[in-house]
């Protein structure tokens, strides 16, 4: 594997949270060059212009290049099925399906996809995976009370947004920043039945509803911080990529925050959904859960907020 490409003490002010970004990055610092980059990450200038699309040598304190083509990984010795899933933020289960595994068992040199296969441009959901979501909740001012929730919001049956690379055709929605079709990442798909209009607080508490925080999880019943932030946004008809890094170069950073734009956090290590008021709700850590916090509450920095 590489050598460490983001700094781990920028990114882990905050107790229980961990990088998401992929080992393929690398932070531009004062006095590096490209071909200095090329030597540490065992590449070549060549590669890293064509990577990130540089027509020079110029490069700025704090960009951030991309040092390796993430689609593929081909294994080193010492390689795990389980150790490559964690590198990429991917699950074990995810490597097997999308390169026909059939045991764990994997040999020096092979090469392995890091993204799904493209299936004639349409991703199925699973029929396990498909989330109905009803909650009563309060005004985004307040925290959530026993007493205030009593506003119910049912999604009309035929409104239904598949998370996915792109969105439905007939979506009425416009997203300003959706990422190409051939897009790299692939959000695991699910299908989100609520009002796009809807507080954006009772929209990410319902998402929340019965779900815990697990580093690297993305499912019905687990999420790690950038997990909880894409289900959101694709309970309103939105989608973004799966890591904080990936979500921050997606989204327009904006200076006047606004309720359903995603805050971030020490570098991009940490990710909120702001609901307004000062106030976000994350999938903070093991121990603190999903939930409503203030913005201060979090350790470190504020990176910014961004709107999708």
């Amino acid at each position: 594997m590489k050598k460490a490409l983001v700094t781990v003490a920028g990114i882990t002010a905050i107790t229980g949270v961990a990088s998401q970004a992929f080992a393929s990055e690398y932070n531009v610092k004062s006095g590096d060059t490209l071909w200095a980059i090329a030597q540490e990450n065992g590449t070549s200038v060549d590669a890293l212009k064509a990577l990130n699309n540089l027509d020079g040598d110029l490069i700025l304190v704090g960009q951030k290049l991309n040092v390796e083509d993430t689609k593929t990984y081909t294994v080193k010795k010492g390689d795990t099925l389980k150790s490559i899933a964690s590198q990429f933020d991917l699950t074990v289960g995810d490597l097997m399906n999308w390169n026909n595994l059939t045991s764990d068992i994997i040999e020096v040199g092979t090469e392995l996809k890091l993204t799904a296969p493209e299936s004639n441009g349409e991703v199925k959901a699973e029929t396990s995976d498909v989330q109905t979501v009803t909650q009563t909740a309060a005004p985004v001012e307040a925290p959530v009370t026993t007493s205030e929730a009593t506003q119910t919001y049912e999604a009309p049956a035929q409104q239904s947004y598949t998370q996915a690379n792109e969105a439905p055709a007939q979506g009425s929605y416009t997203q300003a920043n959706e990422a190409p079709a051939q897009q790299s990442y692939k959000a695991p798909a699910r299908s989100y039945n609520t009002p796009v209009n809807g507080n954006i607080a009772q929209i990410a508490n319902s998402v929340a509803a019965g779900k815990s925080y697990v580093y690297g999880a993305n499912s019905a019943t687990a999420v790690d911080c950038s997990a909880f932030a894409q289900q959101v946004l694709a309970a309103q008809g939105k989608s973004i990529p799966r890591t904080t890094y990936a979500q921050m170069a997606a989204g327009t950073r904006v200076s006047t925050p606004q309720a359903g734009d995603l805050v971030f956090f020490n570098g991009g290590s940490h990710v909120g959904v702001y609901i307004g008021n000062g106030q976000m709700i994350d999938a903070l850590n093991p121990s603190e859960g999903i939930g409503q916090r203030a913005v201060s509450y979090v350790n470190g920095t504020v990176d910014g907020y961004y709107r999708f």
